[in-house]
């Protein structure tokens, strides 16, 4: 067994290694295209017009460049492209190869394969998320792109809502501050319904429910809450309070409103630096590449084993 080893042809094992990646790579991989687009997540604070009584202001640091493309990079984001497009139509049709196109199975999950079909990269410089997509066909290509352009618009929406949410449930329970006894104002209790977990399909869903039900509570207790008592009016005058409470009051109300709006309004963080376009040419499978890797790496192999079994013959003699 050694001597056949031994008297292997290498040169002519690692050129059979390189002619046979070449038919691989040029016959039983289907060839890919490239769409490219760059968004502008911007880290300037400005004022967007929403015809509320406060301007409102969207702030975007470099934080909110790796947070998309972390949502663009997970399961979720890979579950919601699979809902939207026909994913069977573009990566498991008949005429794409056996070794390109998406199987199904325990070892191969959709979330994988879509990930080798994306590639998200940031100019640190100009704070640019660039969205590189793969498909076998120009214009699924760039379909692929818009869809992920799509959901990464949808991803500050969603996030700028529920934050003007949770704002606007802070601001209403302000408001029962302001307006309660304040040397007798009782504490909220934040623990609430124990089965917001169980009745939750998404973290979004019970932070959601969490902010509804406490801002329930202060409406709740707001509508309950009297004029300040005897007690209080022993220590502050009563007209006092009363312009302090509806001043402080009107300034949270006008808050509420805002955000209010806000909660309306798209996000605005999201600009286009470069359409996505429909790619004319293939992208180069880099099959010469390839071939000297497979050539070098049989190469290398063969010569360690030789080098190996004559090290071992030495050892036994």
């Amino acid at each position: 067994m050694n001597s056949i080893f031994l008297n292997l042809p290498i040169l002519r094992i690692s050129f059979t290694a390189f002619l046979a990646c070449v038919i691989f790579m040029n016959f039983l991989i289907t060839p890919s295209f490239k769409s490219q687009s760059i968004l502008d997540i911007s880290s300037d604070d400005e004022t967007i017009s929403t015809g509320s009584v406060f301007d409102s202001f969207v702030s975007a640091g470099p934080k909110d460049v790796y947070q998309l493309k972390s949502f663009l990079s997970s399961e979720e984001a890979s579950g919601i492209f699979k809902d939207s497009l026909n994913t069977k139509k573009i990566f498991s049709r008949d005429d794409i190869s056996f070794f390109s196109r998406y199987r199904q199975s325990k070892r191969n999950s959709f979330h994988d394969y879509f990930q080798k079909k994306i590639f998200l990269s940031i100019d640190s410089d100009s704070n640019a998320l660039i969205l590189e997509t793969f498909a076998f066909s120009p214009k699924e290509a760039q379909l692929i792109n818009l869809q992920l352009i799509n959901m990464s618009s949808d991803f500050f929406n969603r996030k700028a809502r529920i934050q003007s949410l949770n704002i606007k449930t802070s601001k209403i329970c302000e408001l029962y501050s302001i307006n309660s006894d304040i040397l007798n104002l009782d504490d909220i209790d934040l623990d609430f319904d124990k089965e917001l977990v169980l009745d939750s399909e998404s973290a979004n869903q019970l932070l959601l429910s969490k902010s509804l039900k406490y801002k329930d509570l202060c409406l709740k207790r707001l509508e309950q809450e009297n004029k300040v008592d005897g007690k209080t009016l022993d220590i502050f005058p009563f007209f006092e309070l009363k312009s302090i409470n509806a001043d402080a009051s009107k300034q949270v109300l006008l808050e509420i409103y805002d955000k209010s709006l806000d909660s309306v309004t798209a996000s605005n963080n999201l600009r286009i630096i470069a359409e996505p376009i429909i790619p004319s040419t293939e992208e180069d499978k880099d099959i010469l590449l390839y071939s000297i890797l497979a050539f070098v790496i049989t190469f290398i192999t063969i010569l360690s084993l030789r080098i190996l079994l004559r090290l071992n013959e030495e050892f036994e003699t």
